[in-house]
């Protein structure tokens, strides 16, 4: 007769091997991260503001679009018949390649009305704007909106 002890360490052995052999090979299991592109690791950067960090690099970025779109702007000789103090607002995409469009203006029926060739003058600045490295997440070049408020201001032209 076959002792206690051996048979206890068959049966053992015996329910282990069952594991082997089932035909539900589960492995691992793989954890997937939901990735929330609407914040992002590093902001887009335009030359000048590419080696800054964090909170610092968005300042640049943020300047630096203004400050372009600003000079632009004023150069354009644009005359309404009335005067105009009003904000209109900008929604760009800035895309994984690091180009910018324009996806929709924000404006009201009074700018359109006195200013018909805004669209087009900030489609054309929009254009003229050097390419940018794009934003990132997670070491993954996404693409990014950006919201632009620009204070349109005229003066009556008699």
């Amino acid at each position: 007769m076959i002792p206690k002890g051996i048979l206890f360490f068959i049966l053992i052995l015996v329910c282990a091997s069952c594991k082997q052999f089932s035909n539900n090979k589960n492995t691992e299991l793989i954890s997937i991260d939901s990735l929330d592109l609407s914040v992002v690791d590093e902001s887009p950067a335009f030359k000048e503001c590419e080696q800054l960090l964090d909170a610092a690099r968005t300042a640049c970025f943020r300047a630096n679009m203004r400050q372009k779109i600003t000079k632009y702007l004023r150069k354009q000789l644009v005359s309404s018949r009335k005067k105009i103090e009003e904000t209109i607002v900008v929604i760009l995409t800035i895309n994984k390649e690091g180009k910018i469009q324009i996806k929709n203006i924000e404006s009201s029926k009074a700018i359109e009305d006195a200013l018909p060739s805004v669209d087009s003058i900030l489609q054309t600045v929009v254009s003229n704007l050097p390419e940018l490295r794009p934003a990132t997440k997670r070491g993954i070049k996404v693409t990014t909106q950006y919201r632009l408020p620009i204070k349109i201001r005229t003066r009556e032209v008699k």
